[in-house]
């Protein structure tokens, strides 16, 4: 993973032609009074660097994308590290091969050490397949003993796109640390459809399904929902959708759940989290239900915006149940300065009611762009009743400078105020984080 960085800061340096290329360093301190703190630090980023000369019968491009996570107090060293991508893209008229670490058919959580090839062979059609070794798709783990390989097919129109992905996936059982030799066998059969189309201008459609078969099994839906969106007046839409998914084959719930706090969004690409999903499917499926009506802020004089969403997350299990229903409302552009909004939204989760929001305030006082900046004051209220209620405020704070196009630094930072336990327990807990990123388009 150093070398994959070392060649993301120097490459776009010497390049020709100029390479397009991303480079983030983020650095997260906590801190709990009595407790203790932590402090870990991310290096990461992408590039896209062109080979051959421009008008080559053959382009070559190098593509590399990677992050790293390294915990400094706790235990020190790499925490996660996700290489999603090293290897070269050719392009000779209407073939494309991937060769090296690329995600299967280009997206989609499925990943791949070996070659693809797509090949269009009509207006709109492409028609391809892909081999390799199969690494761990949530720590990117190489792996020698598992071996994948499947058909595509896709369809592009400006109104109407599809993709099919066929997989089989087999174990060589060879020996591993730890565990015993086994027999070379069939892992699992799977396939994958997406379609997306707009039947009319104001209104798009969105389906996919991802169904999985494994030895001594049925087959077994692993993801797959429906999704619409209605933009029933110039300010106005309407969003709806359903679907299902194992409970662990694809996201973690706190990426499929919408949240109140902006923080964790604006953390994340600083320092995504450990730990994830595992390549297992579930036999326990989460089913969710999402309904939204927005109002769009339109130009002046007609700041105004508002959104009202509605979720339920249905499960076996009552306590792992999610509902929520937020409203937020704001006003946007305000002097071309600024942006406010408040948001208010009733939670059922853990089996436990509360409510969450407060007000937002955001701030671009240089025309230019050159300074961004961001508060928030939050509050959680448990209503639940019980003799340990967990009530919370919160305030967030978000600065970002860019004095160049090609450079953004930020900072942000958390304190939270919560009350815990019974008799009550009054804990204080600080978050902040620093990040910096270097991008050439």
């Amino acid at each position: 993973m150093a070398l994959i960085w070392l060649l993301l800061c120097l490459l776009p340096a010497h390049a020709e032609p100029p390479a397009r290329a991303r480079v983030d360093v983020g650095v997260l301190g906590t801190a709990v009074p009595g407790t203790g703190g932590d402090l870990d630090v991310l290096l990461g980023g992408r590039l896209e660097q062109g080979l051959s000369r421009t008008g080559a019968p053959l382009e070559a491009t190098l593509l590399l994308r990677g992050r790293t996570r390294i915990d400094v107090l706790g235990a020190p060293g790499p925490a996660a590290t996700r290489v999603t991508q090293v290897g070269l893209r050719l392009v000779r008229q209407r073939v494309t091969v991937w060769l090296g670490r690329h995600p299967v058919a280009g997206e989609g959580w499925r990943l791949v050490d070996g070659v693809q090839v797509g090949a269009q062979v009509a207006r709109g059609v492409s028609l391809g397949g892909w081999a390799g070794l199969l690494p761990d798709p949530w720590s990117t783990a190489p792996s020698w003993d598992r071996l994948g390989a499947g058909p595509t097919l896709a369809y592009r129109s400006p109104r109407f796109r599809a993709s099919v992905l066929g997989e089989v996936a087999a174990s060589l059982a060879g020996p591993r640390p730890g565990l015993a030799p086994g027999s070379p066998g069939i892992d699992r059969v799977a396939a994958r459809a997406r379609l997306w189309g707009r039947p009319l201008t104001n209104l798009d459609l969105a389906a996919r399904v991802d169904i999985q078969a494994r030895p001594g099994g049925a087959p077994s839906i692993a993801d797959a929902g429906v999704d619409a969106l209605w933009r029933f007046a110039p300010a106005w839409d309407l969003r709806a959708g359903w679907s299902v998914y194992s409970a662990r084959v694809f996201l973690a719930t706190r990426e499929r759940d919408a949240s109140l706090r902006t923080f964790a969004a604006r953390r994340d690409p600083a320092l995504p989290p450990p730990g994830g999903a595992t390549d297992a499917l579930d036999s326990v499926h989460h089913h969710a239900w999402t309904v939204r009506v927005r109002r769009r802020p339109r130009a002046a004089p007609d700041p105004l915006g508002a959104e009202l969403r509605l979720r339920y997350r249905h499960h076996p299990v009552a306590a792992d149940r999610l509902a929520q229903a937020m409203l937020r409302v704001g006003a946007y552009g305000l002097a071309e300065r600024a942006d406010v909004e408040g948001q208010a939204a009733f939670v059922l989760s853990d089996g436990r009611p509360r409510l969450e929001g407060g007000p937002r305030l955001f701030l671009d006082p240089d025309p230019q762009g050159v300074l961004s900046l961001e508060f928030a004051v939050l509050g959680l209220a448990d209503l639940s009743g019980a003799a340990d209620p967990a009530h919370a405020a919160v305030t967030e704070s978000y600065v970002q400078v860019r004095p160049t196009p090609w450079l953004a630094v930020s900072v942000g930072y958390e304190l939270e105020v919560a009350r815990q336990g019974a008799p009550a327990h009054i804990g204080l807990a600080h978050a902040g984080w620093l990040r910096a990123t270097v991008a050439r388009r």
